[in-house]
């Protein structure tokens, strides 16, 4: 049976403002008696599709969603209500809205929770073939079966109001079967839209780099029309939807908005490229958002032989299991490639890990889609409510002046509650006077490592004023940073003039020396002692009163642990996906040195040592490596890095010089981007600052080891110990040149600080491994100072690193400064 009432006035349920009411359903007999009594949450809202736009209760929708799976490490595929809550609390407080339960109904207890917390669904039957495609909703066997699991959906589910459309299912073509199921669904509940991406696959197919653009942009059958009312393709690049929303816009023939049902494919150190889609949905109107695959790495518990906790993945699992062994047992030295076409680590792709751990590509997310936004007009400052639906009366807004990223002043910003998609400016809350007077001064030597004026930037954070089912009071919902550098020094009479050039000899007596010993030169100046053995070329160590800070050589390296973007190393997508193989084809990560020059000089009371190397790959092409260091009388090592790359090296990992620092500067500190790593594709969410943090803290435990911690566009870094003793590295500019001659200048330095080496992670298979090669040797810290990284990407299943994040030929030049530090490491900030 089914009866409509009529209501009263109601507020309506949206994700910002989950507004509930009770409903009682009361079953009486003829005779009066009660038989049954059903009490029901219910709220009330409306979805609809209208010229290209998601519209919830009338306001268009922006869906920063994730695909989620059923996961955690120790229980499998078994969930209580508690370990379902705690997912959805932690998506909320990253600034997700919305869900895709990819690819299965899931327990409608996580209904209850959206419903209550607040976030829409798009709930999905468990319908999938996957690689097979169309061969079973194509099969007539199948046909019941299709219609029937849609069907239960619907029935189970609908009286849930986070739910705003109904999913066909995944990756099983399109067949009658589906026409069938969404011709019933539109039958029994025209309240809610219906989705399925296999209506359009073909069109967008990501395996032809988005599908051909004259696919993409043509009206849709009504075959098409019939089994999905968004436009909900999966790793289309965003160019690619860009360009469909401007042709939908402009012909009008398609009036459905899009939504990517899966993009940025979070699989290891990934999503780069998020704030070029983010930018997108947010420019463009007929983009309406899309859902992050995924949410939670989908890795289990397990220890090695010593107890070391890690987790494992499907490389731990035989994908044949022979004969006689039980499944999940692992393969035998007998076994013939028991491996062989198993997906490996491909279920490994969260945003989070398999105990909920956030990975830094969280971060980014939430910062992309935080509720309000902040941008720089002139001297004032536009404020825009990003919120679909709620004012800004529950946050509180705060201001942060950094100069050379210290805190040199902070306070409350007054905001009017502006409403949902509105937007005000105010004018910034330090005057242009103070700025001007904190331009003037000159740095402070020994504190940031930097020549020229005081760089200055304005943070804006938002929290939360109140507490709430999903956050605690004061919750950060939003930052930005604005850099107000320009502002300080725009009245000519107040530019202060160039800094000086720092003097490294002044109070200092005599010059840098030379010795020669047996097997060994030494290079002398103040401080510092830099040991060289004269037969390879290569330092042994540089030494501040006899203590080691650098142990070994500073020498070139364009190799890194690949990330699985680069290209996964287990499982059958090892040799089909992915820069990996190229790199191991050229030899990167098994350079063969060998020293053409080697020079060393005094001159005008400075110790000059110059190398030149070659780096001979597998394929027996060279890079070229000139590295000029001065050594002066106060100890500080000026270095000049020259390294000229061979054309046919076109996708380099990195481009820079390393060196291993003893175990014991286990305090870093750095001017540049934080407070989590950086990557040229993977910046958004960072503000410049002085950030404090500790080489072990520095690792982040991805289920798969490989490349993490860089921190991009840094100024300064500095490893000290406990007493603050130890070595600062300034980056000092630089320049690159490809092929055709054009340059581009290096501002700062990328820089790394890690407690394992490239060889130990590049090794590692699970985080015991890695564990296991670190306790083998003595604690040891290894520092990259990259001239430039190759970005991450989502290459493992969409769109590769974007070309300008690429590192390629030619020369590169940079410079850098390497200063001792007793003690006497001044910094301000956090």
């Amino acid at each position: 049976a089914r009866v409509e009432i009529e209501v009263g006035p109601v507020e309506a349920w949206t994700a910002e403002r989950p507004r509930l009411y009770r409903a009682l359903v009361e079953l009486v007999d003829p005779a009066g008696v009660t038989r049954e009594v059903v009490v029901s949450r219910c709220g009330f809202r409306r979805v609809e599709v209208r010229d290209r736009r998601l519209l919830v209760n009338g306001r268009p929708l922006l869906v920063w969603g994730v695909n989620r799976h059923d996961h955690d490490p120790d229980t499998g595929k078994v969930l209580d209500a508690d370990a379902l809550r705690d997912d959805l609390v932690a998506m909320k407080r990253h600034n997700v809205n919305a869900v895709r339960t990819a690819h299965y109904p899931n327990d409608p207890v996580l209904l209850d929770w959206c419903d209550e917390l607040g976030l829409y669904v798009v709930d999905e039957a468990n319908v999938e073939s996957h690689a097979r495609l169309r061969s079973l909703t194509d099969d007539e066997r199948w046909h019941t079966a299709v219609v029937e699991r849609v069907r239960r959906l619907v029935l189970r589910d609908r009286h849930h109001p986070c739910v705003i459309a109904w999913s066909l299912g995944n990756e099983s073509g399109h067949g009658p079967a589906h026409d069938a199921a969404a011709a019933w669904v539109r039958a029994v509940d025209p309240t809610r839209l219906v989705h399925y991406e296999g209506a359009l696959q073909e069109r967008f197919d990501v395996n032809r780099g988005g599908g051909d653009a004259r696919e993409r942009q043509r009206a849709p059958t009504r075959r098409e029309r019939l089994v999905t009312d968004l436009v909900c393709p999966m790793y289309t690049p965003v160019d690619a939807i860009v360009a469909w929303a401007r042709w939908a816009e402009r012909t009008g023939l398609d009036d459905r908005p899009l939504v990517l049902c899966e993009y940025a494919h979070a699989m290891g150190n990934s999503c780069g490229g998020l704030t070029d889609y983010a930018d997108a949905f947010l420019t463009e109107p007929a983009l309406a958002g899309g859902f992050v695959w995924d949410w939670r790495d989908q890795g289990l518990t397990a220890r090695d032989d010593e107890g070391r906790v890690h987790w494992v993945h499907g490389a731990a699992f035989p994908h044949r299991v022979p004969e006689g062994r039980p499944v999940g047992s692992g393969p035998t030295e007998a076994d013939d490639d028991p491996f062989a076409g198993g997906d490996a680590a491909f279920c490994i792709n969260g945003l989070v890990g398999p105990d909920g751990l956030p990975h830094p590509q969280a971060r980014e997310l939430a910062w992309c889609a935080r509720p309000v936004a902040v941008v720089r007009e002139g001297r004032r400052l536009r404020i825009t409510n990003r919120r679909h639906d709620r004012p800004l009366d529950d946050l509180r807004a705060r201001w942060v002046l950094r100069r050379d990223g210290g805190i040199v002043a902070r306070g409350a910003l007054d905001v009017p509650a502006l409403a949902p998609g509105a937007s005000t400016t105010l004018a910034l809350p330090v005057t242009p006077g103070r700025l001007r007077r904190l331009a003037r001064p000159a740095r402070s030597p020994g504190s940031d490592g930097g020549d020229g004026p005081p760089e200055l930037h304005l943070d804006v954070e938002w929290t939360l004023a109140r507490a709430t089912n999903w956050a605690p009071r004061g919750h950060l919902c939003a930052w930005d940073q604005i850099d107000l550098t320009d502002l300080a020094l725009t009245d000519p009479a107040a530019t202060p003039p160039a800094a000086p050039a720092r003097s490294t000899t002044s109070g200092v007596t005599g010059g840098a020396e030379i010795a020669t010993g047996p097997g060994v030169t030494t290079l002398t100046g103040g401080p510092t002692r830099l040991d060289l053995d004269p037969a390879t070329g290569a330092l042994t160590g540089i030494h501040r009163r006899g203590r080691l800070l650098v142990d070994g050589d500073i020498t070139a390296d364009l190799w890194r642990a690949p990330t699985s973007n680069d290209g996964v190393s287990e499982g059958w997508m090892a040799a089909v996906a992915g820069v990996r193989p190229r790199w191991l084809a050229w030899g990167l990560d098994r350079l063969e040195t060998s020293v053409d020059e080697l020079v060393t000089r005094r001159h005008r009371g400075r110790v000059i040592l110059v190398r030149r190397r070659r780096l001979v790959g597998a394929d027996g092409r060279a890079a070229v490596h000139t590295q000029r260091l001065t050594l002066d009388a106060s100890g500080t090592v000026t270095a000049t890095e020259s390294l000229d790359v061979p054309p046919a090296w076109d996708d380099l990992p990195r481009v820079g010089v390393r060196f291993v620092a003893p175990g014991e500067l286990d305090r870093l500190v750095w001017f540049g981007p934080g407070p989590d790593e950086t990557y040229p594709d993977r910046r958004g969410a960072a503000r410049i600052g002085v950030w404090r943090s500790t080489v072990v803290d520095q690792y982040h435990p991805f289920v798969v080891p490989q490349e993490h911690g860089a921190h991009v566009d840094t100024r300064w870094l500095a490893l000290v110990d406990g007493r603050r003793r130890g070595l600062r590295v300034d980056a000092l500019g630089g320049r690159r040149g490809d092929r055709r001659g054009a340059a581009a200048a290096l501002a700062h330095l990328v820089v790394t600080a890690r407690p394992h080496t490239d060889a130990e992670l590049t090794a590692a298979r699970t985080g015991a491994e890695l564990a296991a090669a670190a306790a083998a040797r003595p604690p040891l810290v290894e520092v990259h100072l990259d001239a430039a990284v190759r970005g991450l990407g989502t290459g493992a299943c969409g769109p590769d690193t974007a070309p300008a994040h690429r590192v390629g030929p030619g020369r590169w030049r940079w410079s850098w400064r390497l200063v001792t530090v007793a003690g006497d490491l001044v910094v301000t900030g956090q």
